[in-house]
């Protein structure tokens, strides 16, 4: 909570109190060169959790809870020469709160123009016309009929727009008179057969809701529901994070992530997470967050060997000999997102362990990822890639879980996989076997040829990493298979 003083500053009004978990949370907006003033920086008396004060880009972080040895603050100043955004955060959730010196952008969301092509009314059917760009779930060209789908769903935000150049059409072998009826925008277009109306329209859409699109004049006339389903604005990407960790210590036989005094991806704060103790070393971010080492990169004094630090993304490839200290305060920035692999290139068999850093794009729509299939193999799991490449698999590729260290499936929360060809059983396995997906519940029984569940759909709700496995298979002897969602 912020209160401002006694006269109007950083935006706000005298005397103003501000929440950071209400609306958007709160800004202090500066200028380049400005003192910032805080009479007092303390905790609720009554609250029980320890918090603390932290602006991790100024490496500030005073505890507030007599049990960590500390207690109010105050008076704390500090002046701005640096334009940016410093966020101020704690262990727990406290909304947003930021100081915002200089011209810089806070965020929010950036509406999007989706460029089709049109909407034809044929008798029995709606079709959606798609332009150059594959979208939700509809490749780029396609033709996209509610008679032959099971409903045509357009998914957009509040503030977006659709724009059909070609506009709304009737087809010319029509042998009746059509309306097409959107009634959030009033629109009632008449559509004697031939027809070309309103090339050009565009709908944009102020309030969230699902909007039908229909014939007033055949209103069972046409097949399947075509719907434009309106989200809310989202929040926009969220703001740039700096996590401030310990080092990375590379040893002859491991990776180890030493951690600093927050607890982040499930690793304790103050722990050393070594790459040959876990699966493998997992780092979540977002694109636009930081990394920062104060102790930057170092070597095990015990190390035999030199050892190397790479990360391709930026260009790292630090050699190390034995009782290295290398590069004290080195920051990580990763503007992309992408799937970005630590490894030591003197170590070509990658006997380290396996340390890798996921950045998601926070501003991505959901997406919808058409594959092949899974068969489970006696000894393996193996995903049959669909027509399109992903997760550095070539399209129509089959990817095994004993020729690969891990496959690995990427991600956003609300994205969607669908197996045409279903789960299904190698014809050679001499064994049943199982798919277990724990997150959806899942545990598929697979008799040798079994082919099941065609066109099965998995949707991701939630962040997570989610191991595909054989519940027959205790001591998972087919590899790893990992659903990572961000």
């Amino acid at each position: 909570m912020l209160t401002v003083g006694s006269a109007a500053a950083g935006g706000y009004d005298a005397g103003e109190i501000l929440r950071s978990t209400e609306g958007n949370g709160w800004a202090i907006k500066l200028e380049v060169g400005d003192r910032l003033l805080i009479r007092n920086v303390s905790q609720t008396a009554s609250e029980t959790e320890r918090h603390r004060f932290a602006l991790a880009d100024l490496y500030v972080g005073f505890p507030l809870h007599p049990l960590d040895g500390g207690g109010p603050i105050g008076p704390w100043q500090f002046t701005f020469f640096d334009e940016g955004i410093y966020v101020i955060s704690d262990a727990h959730k406290h909304g947003k709160a930021l100081i915002a010196v200089g011209d810089v952008d806070l965020g929010g969301y950036t509406p999007v123009t989706y460029i089709l092509d049109e909407i034809r009314v044929r008798d029995a059917a709606f079709e959606l016309r798609m332009g150059d760009v594959a979208v939700w779930g509809y490749d780029a060209g396609s033709r996209v009929r509610t008679d032959k789908v099971d409903g045509v769903t357009i998914t957009i935000n509040v503030g977006d727009k659709l724009v059909f150049p070609d506009g709304i059409t009737a087809g010319g072998s029509n042998s009746d008179t059509h309306k097409f009826n959107l009634d959030v925008l009033n629109l009632a277009v008449d559509l004697p057969p031939g027809t070309d109306s309103n090339p050009g329209i565009e709908f944009t859409f102020d309030k969230a809701g699902t909007y039908p699109i229909y014939d007033s004049t055949h209103p069972s006339g046409h097949g399947t529901d075509f719907l434009i389903v309106v989200n809310p604005e989202p929040s926009g990407a969220p703001l740039p994070v700096t996590y401030i960790l310990d080092e990375v210590r590379v040893r002859d036989g491991a990776f180890e992530l030493r951690m600093g005094d927050v607890a982040l991806w499930g690793y304790d704060a103050g722990s050393r997470v070594r790459s040959d103790k876990v699966d493998e070393i997992r780092v979540f971010l977002n694109a636009g967050d930081k990394l920062v080492f104060p102790d930057g990169i170092t070597a095990g004094g015990s190390n035999d060997t030199t050892n190397h630090f790479s990360l391709d993304v930026l260009s790292l490839n630090v050699e190390l000999p034995p009782g290295t200290d290398s590069n004290p305060g080195i920051e990580f920035l990763f503007e992309e997102a992408g799937t970005y692999q630590v490894y030591d290139s003197s170590d070509p068999t990658n006997a380290k362990g396996k340390f890798v850093i996921y950045v998601k794009d926070a501003t991505a729509l959901p997406a919808t990822y058409i594959l092949d299939e899974v068969r489970v193999r006696d000894g393996a799991f193996e995903l049959r890639m669909g027509d399109v490449a992903l997760w550095g698999y070539d399209a129509g590729s089959r990817v095994r879980s004993d020729k690969v260290d891990a496959i690995r499936v990427v991600l956003n929360a609300g994205d969607k996989l669908v197996f045409p060809d279903g789960i299904t059983a190698g014809g050679s396995n001499d064994t049943t076997n199982y798919f277990s997906l724990d997150v959806l519940s899942l545990n598929v029984e697979l008799p040798p040829g079994t082919d099941s569940n065609p066109g099965i759909e998995f949707k991701f709700d939630e962040a997570g990493v989610y191991p595909v496995y054989d519940s027959s298979d205790p001591t998972n002897a087919k590899g790893k298979f990992w659903i990572i969602v961000l």
